[in-house]
């Protein structure tokens, strides 16, 4: 589940962590962060996704890190490139079976946008059309107010919360985290529910982006027993910080254990790593 609060003051954004298998409603995974956090030349965007969560064991918040590092681009050139590549890797797993939603809150040039990458269309029914091979982007820009989107599976957000969403969603907060805090709070309401016990993890990671795109503030809220660190994905410039990022965290972690560290080998090959474009999908 996304949520997404986007105004002149600021962009917030929460992802939970759950992947079902869609054939069996298995629990493939409960730590699986679906967003993406771009600083670009001429802004910051947030990237989440619902619809595919994971192939073949690669998850797809990895596959947009690697496919966009190495250089970089502005925000409209990311989402360009990620367009092309959704079509081309993932169209053949969608098509006619599934629907998937890149939805993007962006600042560009300190100016608000919301855009989607998706393989549907929206009928005049209000319908959603059937699930294409090839994915289309639609953008607005945030001219007045602001714009709330919760997306996922149906009917599993409270309408009492959907209403607090609208009308916070044209104000800004005292201090950011409120509004990061009110999302978490959104998203664990929403797991306990009759559906959400199934599809939506309690725990989720939040995200804030001020105008400027930076300090950007980001929060894992009440993940406990992930079997690694978590490290959310984000691109600086198209230097991929995940790995570096998960290098230091598990670090940290063997240091408070007492036990031998990452090796500096290790940690300069995730530097030289964070710059080499890759794509998981084609290793096949």
């Amino acid at each position: 589940m996304n949520l997404i609060l986007i105004n002149q003051s600021g962009i917030w954004q929460s992802s939970d962590l759950r992947l079902i298998d869609p054939r069996t409603g298995y629990l493939m995974d409960d730590f699986s962060v679906k967003h993406v956090t771009l600083r670009c030349t001429d802004g910051t965007a947030v990237v989440a996704y619902t619809g595919v969560g994971s192939v073949g064991g690669v998850h797809i918040s990895d596959w947009v890190r690697q496919i966009l590092r190495g250089e970089s681009r502005t925000v409209d050139q990311s989402l360009i490139f990620l367009r092309e590549r959704a079509t081309e890797d993932l169209g053949p797993i969608v098509n006619g079976r599934f629907p998937h939603i890149f939805t993007v809150a962006a600042f560009l040039n300190r100016r608000p946008w919301v855009a989607q990458i998706r393989n549907f269309d929206i009928l005049e029914s209000r319908t959603l059309g059937p699930w294409k091979r090839e994915f289309l982007t639609v953008a607005k820009q945030i001219q007045d107010g602001g714009q709330h989107l919760a997306l996922g599976t149906p009917n599993v957000v409270a309408h009492k919360d959907l209403a607090t969403l609208a009308r916070v969603a044209n104000v800004a907060p005292r201090a950011p985290k409120e509004f990061r805090n009110l999302l978490a709070a959104v998203n664990r309401r929403a797991s306990q529910t009759p559906v959400g016990l199934r599809f939506v993890s309690s725990h989720c990671v939040t995200t804030y982006v001020p105008p400027d795109g930076e300090p950007c503030e980001q929060e894992i809220h009440d993940a406990k027993g992930a079997p690694t660190p978590i490290a959310i994905p984000f691109l600086l410039f198209g230097i991929d910080m995940t790995d570096i990022q998960r290098n230091l965290l598990l670090s940290l972690e063997a240091m408070r254990a007492r036990v031998p560290t990452t090796g500096s080998a290790q940690i300069e090959g995730a530097g030289q790593e964070s710059v080499t474009p890759r794509n998981p999908l084609r290793r096949r």
